[in-house]
């Protein structure tokens, strides 16, 4: 029974292979099957293609959002490298675009009139083959738009030092103002109370005011002498949204 275990993988594995390999080569969406990935720091989701005849695959995904999540699936016409999705209900059409690119991603676009899922999940992104995390978007501040320049970003990544993370990981939605001061605040969907962050900062004179939520504490950064050991208007009302976290100064000596 163990041998025939064993053989039935081995097919499995083999199909796949094959499957996928062909799918490239050809560039043909009905050899496309399997599972595909799309990979984000919030924003992960997997694509699962079965093929039932050359024009037509059935599809589904299932995508994430900080703490959200949706689920949708439906039959896609195809041909060749591409294929098409479509979906109308008294609420809502929903369509969806289908492209390969290269030998390892799909790209998936959505109409701009259009609106799929329940909730304000994206289905749209880059989808690989493999499931590995070597295609995670490393992001930095800079990336995201905190900063203007690799020397801002520098000096608030030398005065934050290991707690810098704890900024990216809180960016995924981002507004931004200006009010005599530079005032960017992140946070994350579904995780408003727990990822969360904002940074002022004076372009003149390279000082900010930052803090970032930590397991229900608000840390506290700031290289303006005059305020390591008080908080400022803008960071006190952020804060407004946290008040029974503790405030850490943590630019104190």
């Amino acid at each position: 029974m163990k041998l025939k275990y064993y053989i039935f993988i081995l097919q499995v594995l083999f199909l796949s292979f094959t499957k996928s390999s062909s799918c490239f080569s050809q560039n043909k969406f009905s050899e496309c099957v399997g599972t595909w990935y799309r990979y984000d720091k919030w924003e992960n989701a997997s694509l699962q293609i079965s093929a039932i005849s050359d024009s037509l695959s059935h599809f589904s995904i299932h995508a994430t959002s900080g703490a959200q999540n949706d689920y949708i699936d439906g039959l896609m016409l195809q041909s060749g490298s591409k294929a098409f999705y479509a979906n109308a209900s008294i609420n809502q059409i929903c369509k969806l675009h289908f492209e390969l690119h290269g030998d390892s991603i799909i790209s998936i676009q959505n109409d701009p009139k259009s609106n799929c899922g329940k909730t304000d999940v994206s289905f749209c992104g880059k989808y690989f083959r493999k499931e590995s995390n070597n295609f995670l978007i490393q992001y930095s501040l800079l990336d995201l738009g905190y900063f203007l320049n690799n020397e801002q970003d520098s000096l608030f990544r030398n005065d934050v030092k290991e707690f810098y993370d704890l900024f990216v990981d809180a960016s995924q939605i981002l507004t931004q103002n200006f009010d005599d001061v530079y005032i960017t605040k992140g946070k994350v969907r579904g995780l408003e109370k727990e990822k969360a962050c904002i940074v002022v900062q004076n372009a003149y004179n390279s000082q900010f005011w930052a803090a970032v939520v930590d397991n229900k504490r608000i840390l506290y950064f700031t290289n303006n002498p005059d305020n390591k050991r008080e908080l400022p208007r803008y960071i006190k009302d952020w804060g407004n949204n946290f008040k029974n976290y503790k405030v850490v100064f943590m630019n104190t000596n």
